[in-house]
């Protein structure tokens, strides 16, 4: 049929801090440069919002769209990922979606942080992009160490040759992690015993694997501060030390301006592997875009209300 007719012109405005999240039955995709999602109750055709939780240089932008064809048309462009607040988080959650999600074509479901499912193709996953890096790299899998917190990743904590979970990880992470490493929250001593341990657990490791959110770093400096100390170790003895996010890389990198990270980084876990200074693609896994307007009519009908 007819594309709808906007009523108005797109509209542009910013916001300090972050930009908020939908709550429950919240559906949005990202790819490598915006968040993008749909709202039919808005005004105007789109309004972008830019929002700045850390420096005026690095905005963290949303398009919310008032169609549903002209959000559906808006992702079509490598989406990395399919953002969908459940109002609920754990494992068998992550499972029972991704089968009723396999109604329509595989995908990966995960999960990194609240009630927030992460959607993305089937190969995505930041083990699949940790074997990449791998090659890249000629690093053996024995000589990998990677650490998280969360459910998304699982992957790459299986496959590494040392699999590290922080103390306040997730349930489901602490059952597959060969370690254990203290947490971002306990305190400044702990974050120097973590800093020391850090370095120790990559003696005979040429790569480690690093997630970012609560598990390099916290909105405490300090902390972070220690943390920072053990990568800087890690890189001036050689060893290879890689990003591996759920963020997408806008979303990402002013932290890869703060910690030494190598040159490519894992984004969007696993979807995308990029140049992290740049965001330029080294390797890309986008939702399949012949199919992606499925997917979210499925996440729009189901979603709780």
């Amino acid at each position: 049929g007819e594309a709808p007719q906007r009523a108005s012109g797109p509209r542009t405005f910013d916001r300090n801090g972050y930009g908020g999240r939908g709550g429950a039955g919240d559906v949005r995709t990202c790819n490598k440069d915006y968040f993008s999602t749909y709202n039919p109750n808005q005004g105007e055709f789109m309004v972008e919002v830019r929002s700045y939780p850390w420096r005026t240089d690095y905005p963290i932008v949303t398009r919310s769209y008032r169609d549903y064809a002209h959000w559906a048309d808006s992702t079509r462009q490598d989406t990395e990922r399919i953002l969908y607040d459940i109002g609920r988080n754990g494992m068998e959650d992550c499972q029972a979606l991704k089968e009723r999600l396999a109604t329509l074509l595989p995908l990966e479901v995960t999960s990194a942080y609240g009630t927030v499912m992460e959607i993305m193709a089937p190969d995505a996953t930041k083990g699949n992009a940790l074997t990449w890096l791998s090659r890249h790299y000629e690093v053996p899998r024995e000589q990998i160490l990677a650490i998280g917190d969360n459910i998304n990743d699982i992957p790459m904590i299986r496959w590494a040759g040392v699999g590290v979970a922080v103390s306040d990880g997730h349930p489901a992470l602490l059952e597959q992690a060969d370690l254990i490493a203290p947490s971002c929250r306990e305190g400044a001593d702990h974050s120097r015993l973590r800093s020391g341990e850090a370095f120790t657990m990559s003696q005979n490791r040429k790569l480690i694997a690093v997630d970012l959110d609560n598990t390099v770093f916290t909105p405490n400096t300090y902390e972070t501060f220690h943390n920072l100390s053990a990568l800087y170790l890690a890189k001036e003895a050689g060893i290879h030390v890689c990003a591996c996010t759920g963020r997408p890389w806008y979303n990402a990198r002013h932290f890869f301006a703060l910690f030494p990270f190598d040159e490519l980084c894992v984004t969007s876990n696993g979807a995308a592997i990029v140049e992290t200074r740049t965001g330029r693609y080294e390797k890309l896994s986008p939702i399949d875009p012949q199919r992606l307007d499925e997917v979210l009519e499925f996440l729009l009908e189901e979603a709780p209300q």
